[in-house]
């Protein structure tokens, strides 16, 4: 059930992505000679990049073009909106619409509307009802000086009788991003715990120690080396007592020493 509906999400937003007429809508009215607005929404698959707007009266199923509106139009970005001054026709009823067509695209339409008179005035629709039985009343029209376009359009999906609308459901998502750093440590025990939240990575290591026993004449030295995220911190102790001194140690004199020195002193004197 959730896959059939997915399909049908997918199926209407690939729908709605083309362009999307959004007016003349039912019941409007313009007046022949007035200025006559055309709107839509704009495509989002960019493919609608050069299409053209006819004028249009008859049936849902053997529709006939009273005259060409616009050509060239970019329906993938700019205005979303075309006006022009309606055309005299006759006769003046509520059977005009206009139809989008790009090629290689499935063809739109807008609602049916009306072309009034200059002053205003119109008929009512020839027919009631659609060749199928359906009750949408709709007539033949054409430009009031005569001339007579030779473009008939069999169309297999009805025009819409009401203002078509759209909806659009946009999700964001976002994805974790891990970025690792490297390190390099010479350990002789290393305990690497990662604890990466959203996009964020922090790497602890619990300890890393290393010995270091130097063979020496007189010393040794041990040294140990804790570090955590990317913080470190270094302590060395050592027994010093046998160490190799630095410089030279004055030397205490010895009782010996210290006898032979008075007697040499002595003859030194009595001499």
């Amino acid at each position: 059930m959730n896959s059939i509906a997915l399909i049908g999400l997918l199926c209407i937003s690939i729908a709605r992505a083309a362009v999307t007429p959004t007016a003349p809508g039912p019941g409007q009215s313009f007046a022949e000679g007035s200025d006559c607005l055309i709107q839509w929404d704009l495509d989002s698959t960019g493919k609608w990049s050069s299409f053209s707007i006819d004028l249009m009266s008859g049936s849902n199923t053997g529709m006939t073009l009273v005259t060409n509106v616009a050509s060239g139009l970019d329906g993938t970005k700019g205005d979303k909106s075309h006006t022009w001054k309606c055309p005299k026709v006759t006769p003046n009823s509520a059977i005009y619409f206009y139809q989008f067509t790009q090629t290689g695209e499935p063809t739109t339409w807008t609602t049916r509307f009306t072309i009034t008179s200059a002053s205003g005035a119109s008929t009512p629709p020839a027919q009631s009802t659609q060749p199928d039985g359906k009750s949408i009343p709709w007539g033949t029209g054409h430009l009031a000086d005569g001339s007579t376009p030779s473009t008939t359009t069999t169309a297999t999906t009805n025009a819409t009788t009401s203002p078509p609308t759209t909806t659009t459901t946009t999700t964001n998502s976002s994805s974790a991003s891990t970025t690792p750093v490297n390190s390099t440590i010479n350990t002789t025990s290393t305990d690497t715990t990662p604890n990466t939240t959203g996009a964020s990575n922090i790497s602890t290591v619990s300890s890393s120690t290393t010995s270091t026993s130097p063979k020496a004449s007189s010393g040794s030295t041990s040294g140990t080396s804790l570090t955590s995220g990317t913080k470190s911190s270094s302590s060395t102790s050592g027994n010093q007592s046998t160490a190799a001194p630095t410089s030279a140690a004055p030397r205490s004199l010895t009782p010996c020493s210290s006898m032979a020195l008075i007697l040499i002193v002595g003859l030194v004197i009595f001499a």
